[in-house]
């Protein structure tokens, strides 16, 4: 008899048992997510996508479509936002959910008042802007002992707790030098160093210029290019390792906001840069192929800078001076050389503000046992 409806011949038992059985099968196949994160995520303290504010591929009724590289596997999509703020995307190729925050709105690139850079190899009689264009070529000789003089003048044999190996070396060897050739990411950098300009003119205030550890071997050098010392733009060290160079130089994006690795973020969600190699190779680990180690070599405007040597400085206010609307600096500049004893670290919060320009392939000369 049924339980049901009380026939004794009813097939409803039958329809139940049925249900029960195939869908202990599915979701033996397919288990629910666990709660708290989304399907596809690492556990707590996992992804977070790196989006690009001059990778704009067109334009929608329903926002800006950018590229953007997946936190996990570093590959490309494109990504239909809107304005500022979190978004989320799940990666096509590996299925990792993705959360990205848009720190400004997008504008299209415009190249009409960007000039072709003087320093850059020219390949062809009248070289111009080509915002399609994107290549890594290998620097000339001359850049090459250039970068390792700045190597050589910046280098010291300070450690912090960022080493990733506990490991210092004696000097860092240049091994190649790669000119990074962005043309999009060119224009941008370019407009946004302009619209620093045009917002010390409009404010009517005076920025302070401070030097860098780089600033003079950057004089000495013209092949790396001059820098505009009214907006504090400098040239700057930034550890990275091989396999995400390509996703920098070959998408259109420039350099994450950090928060994925990094394991300290004293100054925010930014991207951080320094002033000396010996910090910056702290976050660079040798490639498993050669032993060779990769580090960028950037172009950064940091404009008005928010100054502080405070052993813990308020993170949040620290980058609300930057980053609320009106906000007076562009960038912070934590002494953790005066407040520590290491080093230096220049910290932007708009990665328009950086561009990077040189890919540098490194040996470490390890120190000697005795």
């Amino acid at each position: 008899m049924c339980w049901g409806c009380g026939a004794i011949a009813c097939l409803y038992p039958v329809a139940v048992i049925s249900a029960l059985i195939l869908g202990s099968l599915y979701y033996r196949k397919h288990p629910p997510p666990k709660a708290g994160r989304l399907p596809g995520t690492r556990p707590p303290g996992g992804l977070v996508g790196r989006a690009t504010s001059v990778g704009i591929k067109g334009q929608s009724e329903g926002g800006a479509i950018i590229a953007i590289t997946c936190g996990h596997c570093s590959s490309i999509s494109q990504v239909q936002v809107m304005g500022k703020g979190y978004h989320e995307f799940t990666c096509p190729v590996c299925k990792t959910a993705n959360r990205i925050n848009i720190r400004q709105n997008f504008k299209p690139s415009n190249a009409e008042n960007v000039q072709f850079p003087q320093w850059w190899p020219q390949q062809e009689g009248s070289p111009s802007l080509n915002l399609e264009r994107k290549e890594l070529v290998e620097a000339s000789e001359e850049v090459k002992k250039a970068v390792q003089a700045m190597f050589d003048s910046t280098w010291r044999e300070t450690a912090t707790r960022d080493r990733l190996d506990g490991k210092t070396a004696k000097k860092m060897r240049v091994v190649k030098v790669e000119h990074n050739l962005n043309h999009r990411s060119w224009v941008n950098y370019s407009n946004a160093r302009q619209e620093v300009r045009d917002q010390v003119s409009q404010k009517g205030f005076k920025i302070e210029q401070r030097n860098a550890l780089t600033s003079d071997e950057v004089l000495k050098w013209p092949c790396l290019g001059g820098v505009d010392s009214t907006v504090n733009e400098y040239v700057l060290f930034h550890g990275t390792q091989r396999k995400a160079v390509e996703s920098i130089c070959k998408s259109d994006f420039m350099i994450s906001l950090s928060g994925t690795r990094a394991r300290s973020l004293l100054y925010g969600k930014g991207v951080y840069f320094a002033d000396s190699c010996s910090k910056s190779d702290e976050y660079a680990a040798k490639d498993k192929s050669d032993g060779y180690c990769t580090m960028l070599l950037c172009r950064v405007t940091c404009g008005q800078m928010f100054y502080t040597a405070e052993r813990t400085p308020d993170t949040d206010k620290l980058v609300e001076q930057c980053t609320k609307s009106n906000a007076n600096f562009h960038s912070v500049l934590g002494d953790r050389e005066k407040a520590r004893g290491t080093y230096k670290e220049y910290v932007i919060y708009n990665n328009d503000l950086s561009y990077p320009e040189f890919v540098v392939t490194y040996a470490r000369e390890e120190a000697s046992e005795d």
